[in-house]
């Protein structure tokens, strides 16, 4: 089996992803030693840039393996695509200057919140999901999910 290292320490990712690819004889595991890796700043503008950029940066931690690192989230229409890239941190003071993900349920609250005065008929949107894969810091790919 190939194996591809996934850049997650969600053991709820890591369970759906090896269950997906096992049917293509591929072995799905998180990166050794992943927890005690320095944070890669998703910083970029697009969920392609802050996927890219975790999947470059991770991948130099396992020299010869692929890797692959998403990114994810909310983008609500009405709210000119907020949450964003912005969606795990959405709830802090300064989403865009935030270092750290702030809770789930802050972030709903602050969704519902400023959706409210918005007429049901408006509140569209859709959750976009990209995943790059690198080797040795090099990104050969990027999928995304159709919009």
């Amino acid at each position: 089996m190939k194996r591809i290292l996934v850049a997650t320490t969600n053991p709820g990712k890591l369970r759906d992803l090896a269950g997906a690819a096992v049917q293509y004889g591929l072995l799905v595991e998180c990166i050794p030693g992943f927890s005690s890796l320095p944070l890669v700043v998703e910083d970029g503008a697009t969920f392609e840039a802050n996927a890219r950029k975790k999947a470059e940066e991770y991948s130099l931690h396992a020299p010869g393996e692929i890797v692959i690192a998403d990114d994810s989230g909310l983008e609500v229409d009405a709210l000119d695509g907020a949450p964003g890239v912005h969606s795990a941190r959405y709830a802090a003071d300064h989403p865009h200057l935030a270092e750290e993900n702030t809770d789930d349920e802050a972030n709903n609250a602050k969704l519902i919140r400023e959706i409210q005065p918005i007429p049901v008929s408006d509140r569209t949107g859709r959750f976009v999901c990209v995943i790059a894969t690198a080797r040795d810091g090099k990104v050969p790919r990027v999928r995304s999910c159709p919009r």
